[in-house]
């Protein structure tokens, strides 16, 4: 019990969350280093982050794995924190005060989550497309550009937006409005 105590107690430490940031600023320094003076970063925005890392040496990419271990790691002083917090107040009579900063790391997970989704199953093409065109977005499903709105102002584009119709199978299935 000594022992899972000590865990938990070591990764719902606030002091462990300063040290996770600042070694990840540490790692992403000598990535700013490391990326420009290497040829085989040129290709990482071309495919999923992971499949690219397994393509390249560790050599090169030994700041970005430390990155993600790092990451790994705030994320579960995240879950440690929140559970701890919510525990200790559980006997408060507001549950919005309670709980109003676990939906800020809530936020922050779902966010860890979604890069994860993206670098692992990604789908990265780089296309020209203009109204009318078609695009292939799997075996059974293609998409239409309808229509392209673009508002300019001062000489540059100040807001964008696409109408899109997906198609299975031939048949249109659903209409969406694709914008910032």
């Amino acid at each position: 019990m000594i022992k899972i105590k000590s865990i938990t107690g070591f990764f719902a430490s606030l002091q462990l969350t300063i040290w996770l940031v600042i070694l990840l600023i540490i790692f992403f320094l000598a990535g700013a280093f490391v990326m420009p003076a290497r040829q085989e970063f040129q290709s990482i925005h071309s495919k999923p982050l992971f499949e690219w890392l397994l393509e390249q040496p560790l050599s090169v990419t030994w700041w970005l794995w430390i990155s993600i271990v790092i990451v790994s790691v705030i994320v579960l002083n995240t879950l440690f924190c929140s559970i701890e917090s919510v525990i200790s107040k559980r006997r408060a009579t507001q549950w919005l005060l309670l709980i109003s900063p676990q939906v800020v790391h809530i936020g922050f997970l779902f966010i860890i989550f979604a890069h994860l989704l993206s670098s692992f199953g990604g789908q990265k093409e780089i296309m020209v497309a203009q109204e009318g065109s078609v695009l292939k977005i799997s075996e059974d499903h293609t998409l239409k550009i309808k229509d392209i709105r673009v508002r300019t102002g001062s000489g540059r584009i100040n807001y964008w937006e696409v109408a899109v119709e997906y198609y299975s199978e031939g048949r249109m299935i659903a209409e969406d409005l694709i914008r910032p």
